[in-house]
């Protein structure tokens, strides 16, 4: 939780991570309630969640709270959580009609940016989501391109724990606004490239702890059951 309370502005210890990894922590405690809302009564859900939403999103319009950061308070992301327990439950795949419309929506958003804030993310994040969602199971027929995506998806945790360190120490000797277009894509591969390699030794020394300390346990254990 330290990561999370970190970006209200709480002193911590916070180092490696994502603040989105305590967030986890609050949906788990909402989940059980959310669960039973999308089973039994799935559209009075929906409509409460978007009412909350809307709420957080017209007040942080009008009003500010001091180390208070709304796009990550747990109001403005239930949208995305609900959405995410809705496709399980009911869409399961997207259709190829759906991929259409979203990339079309995004795409739209990208050329004029009508979208602001908080409702920006989360529609964005929905629609990359769903098309994704379609690629991906493209992508599982085309082999090559599927063996190459199982080998970074066994990896994707670790780049989720490195990346924005990584980027924050880029940007502490590198401003974006003295690059032209094809340097910021030039030192975004470079980023890419140095984040699977930090994540590739983060995965297998966090496997070399893991194992010794379970050999460790497995050792006490037998000692114990040995002098019983």
């Amino acid at each position: 939780m330290d990561g999370y309370a970190s970006a209200f502005g709480v002193g911590t210890f916070y180092v490696l991570g994502e603040w989105f990894l305590g967030f986890i922590i609050l949906f788990y405690i909402v989940f059980p309630l959310l669960r039973v809302g999308v089973n039994k009564m799935p559209i009075t859900t929906v409509c409460v969640v978007l009412a909350l939403y809307a709420a957080t999103v017209v007040f942080f319009t009008f009003y500010q709270i001091p180390r208070v950061p709304s796009d990550i308070l747990l109001t403005t992301r239930l949208p995305e959580l609900v959405f995410g327990m809705i496709f399980v439950k009911f869409i399961k795949k997207v259709p190829c009609w759906l991929a259409a419309v979203s990339f079309v929506i995004l795409a739209l958003q990208q050329l004029t940016h009508v979208l602001q804030g908080n409702i920006a993310v989360t529609i964005v994040g929905i629609l990359a989501f769903l098309l994704l969602s379609y690629i991906g199971e493209l992508v599982k027929s085309f082999k090559p391109l599927s063996a190459c995506t199982k080998f970074i998806s066994a990896y994707s945790y670790p780049i989720f724990l490195v990346h924005h360190v990584l980027i924050m120490q880029v940007f502490t000797v590198i401003y974006p606004v003295w690059l032209n277009r094809w340097q910021a894509y030039g030192l975004l591969i470079a980023e890419f490239a140095v984040i699977l390699v930090l994540s590739v030794i983060l995965k297998r020394f966090t496997n070399l702890i893991v194992g010794f300390v379970s050999k460790c346990w497995v050792k006490i254990g037998s000692k114990n059951r040995s002098l019983d």
